[in-house]
């Protein structure tokens, strides 16, 4: 995450499309790969640099902290536009604390991490249904790789599950994103729940729900997928910053 203070990283490209559709939502993902040993310690880097961001009450940067099961910490940083890469996001925090003071959260950060990265995600907001409600912090993550030459079959039946979920009144969401991590792109599927029990017991439900359509669009699906993979995660509440939401709060 030490990168919003240069975010000169390799910008992703992502495909045009035909078929129009809701422009989409963009985010630049820092992820950290931190090192079980040290995860107390990057915990306290981030509460340092959220309450920095809080009494500073900086309103120019805002972040979703997400923690993967093997301990990978993903930081979603929505932008405007590509533009936007080439700024120091963290500037404002450091006009009002200082530049030696910010560096240093992110160096102690630093000494917790063993790899890093950065890519752009795009929120599909037409591909997506409903959002997930206060408290629903536990994520489940597919990551749909389509068979080449299948894009545009993908979106028809991207926007077909959706209309299967909203005829059939489907009580749980999901959200679309696409991404590209420099070798192949595919699309990113993240549902959600209160915890892995509330998910199975929902997930269950709904595919009672969905009955023979849900399994016959599931077949159709699996024909122009290439591969897939799905990864466990929990939204962090207590290390996301949102500004508007801090001053709400105040």
């Amino acid at each position: 995450m030490k990168k919003l203070i240069n975010t000169s990283c390799c910008v992703l490209l992502f495909a045009t499309y035909v078929v129009a559709q809701e422009a989409p939502v963009r985010f630049v993902v820092f992820e950290d790969n931190v090192k079980p040993s040290m995860d107390v310690q990057y915990k306290q880097s981030l509460k340092k640099l959220k309450t920095a961001c809080e009494e500073n009450k900086v309103g120019t940067v805002s972040w979703r902290t997400v923690q993967h099961d093997d301990n990978t910490y993903r930081h979603l940083v929505p932008i405007t536009g590509m533009g936007d890469l080439d700024k120091n996001m963290m500037a404002d925090l450091e006009d009002k604390m200082g530049k030696e003071a910010v560096g240093s959260i992110f160096a102690n950060m630093s000494k917790c991490v063993d790899g890093q990265r950065s890519f752009v995600v795009s929120l599909q907001k037409d591909l997506s249904y409903m959002e997930p409600p206060p408290g629903d912090n536990y994520r489940e993550i597919m990551y749909w790789y389509v068979l080449p030459e299948k894009e545009m079959e993908a979106q028809q039946i991207a926007m077909e599950w959706k209309k299967l979920y909203e005829s059939k009144k489907i009580p749980q969401g999901y959200a679309t994103y696409k991404m590209d991590f420099g070798q192949e792109p595919c699309y990113v599927i993240v549902s959600w729940g209160k915890d892995e029990a509330d998910f199975a017991a929902n997930m269950a439900k709904k595919r009672t729900m969905l009955g023979d359509e849900g399994a016959k669009l599931e077949a159709k699906t699996m024909l122009i997928t290439k591969k897939f993979s799905i990864d466990r995660a929990w939204l962090l509440p207590e290390y996301s910053y949102r500004p508007e939401i801090t001053t709400a709060q105040k």
